[in-house]
């Protein structure tokens, strides 16, 4: 039986995202949960996976070989539909996955037990999972002690994201922009897409900081990150460099599309300043580099080259140029 998708999926696939995992392959960080599961269940096989739009990906496997699975024949695909542990005791006779390859198999698989990963915000990302060739009872203790197991895996990868992601505004940090964005520029290559970087400063933020006090600088960084979601695309990769400085990378948009996205969120941010109250106004300096494969092998390269075009804003406007640009 094909697993149903989550009524949440689009918000738990960008907390997945966000981890930037989904593309790292094995880890040794997550053995040290699935040789525990080994050891406290007695299985010969011990799995975490994540769970992405169509493929289920193997963080750590014990007794079976790391595969990247079709999400369509995943056990752990429908174990992330719920919150506690999924237990098949014995998958023949049950109707969902009774002629599914793997059971239909000599020697085929007879018990599943999933728990899921579950992000800090909620989200359920994947799952660690226990098999066997035999039929087996889990009992309610075994439960409860495999609950804590994913717990224990749950905090691995918040603590993983934690170090993708800026705290203050939650959204992807430097290494977690690098991360995604390489990501994304090497998707664009292969298919031959256009995508361009946007690089943006607040002006006047120490300015904010001195004047009024530095948690209403946090407070602006904060405001000024949820006007750039409200008005980017959600394919948009959004991040907060670190300061006062933000970056945007926007797949399938030229050097052209690209700047008039920056006037929306210019005109946007104009709307904003004009509700009454307000003790201060939002401004910023923003600069476009459109990707070139030949010229940018990485996303360094192009924030490299967004962040002299920035630098020389105060001496010069100069008008948009074919890749790149400043105002």
């Amino acid at each position: 039986m094909k697993p149903p998708i989550p009524h949440n999926e689009e918000a738990r696939l960008e907390a997945l995202e966000l981890c930037g995992v989904m593309e790292t392959g094995p880890e040794e960080r997550f053995d040290r949960y699935t040789r525990l599961a080994l050891r406290m269940f007695d299985v010969p096989v011990a799995i975490i996976s994540l769970i992405g739009r169509t493929e289920q990906v193997f963080k750590s496997s014990q007794g079976m070989e790391p595969a990247v699975v079709s999400r369509d024949v995943s056990f752990c695909a429908h174990t992330i539909l719920g919150d506690d542990p999924m237990v098949v005791e014995d998958a023949t006779v049950d109707p969902r996955f009774s002629d599914h390859p793997m059971v239909t198999e000599s020697n085929g698989l007879r018990f599943y037990a999933g728990c899921p990963i579950v992000s800090n915000d909620g989200y359920n990302l994947g799952a660690i999972c226990l098999v066997d060739t035999k039929p087996r009872q889990f009992s309610d203790a075994d439960c409860e002690a495999f609950r804590d197991l994913a717990s224990m895996v749950s905090g691995e990868l918040s603590n993983l994201r934690l170090t993708t992601v800026d705290e203050l505004t939650s959204l992807s940090n430097r290494r977690g922009f690098n991360m995604i964005a390489t990501q994304s520029l090497q998707m664009c290559a292969r298919n031959n897409r256009c995508a361009s970087l946007l690089m943006v400063d607040i002006r006047g933020f120490a300015e904010i900081n001195q004047r009024i006090s530095s948690a209403c600088g946090d407070k602006v960084l904060v405001e000024f990150a949820q006007m750039l979601k409200a008005s980017f695309r959600d394919s948009d990769v959004i991040s907060r460099l670190g300061d006062d400085k933000f970056c945007v990378l926007l797949t399938d948009s030229d050097f052209e599309n690209s700047w008039n996205s920056v006037e929306r969120f210019r005109h946007a941010l104009s709307t904003h300043n004009a509700l009454p109250g307000r003790r201060y106004n939002l401004h910023f300096s923003a600069a476009v580099v459109q990707y070139e494969p030949k010229r940018h092998e990485n996303t360094m390269r192009m924030l490299q080259e967004a962040e002299v075009l920035m630098q020389e804003r105060k001496r010069v406007k100069p008008l948009p140029q074919k890749t790149s640009s400043v105002v």
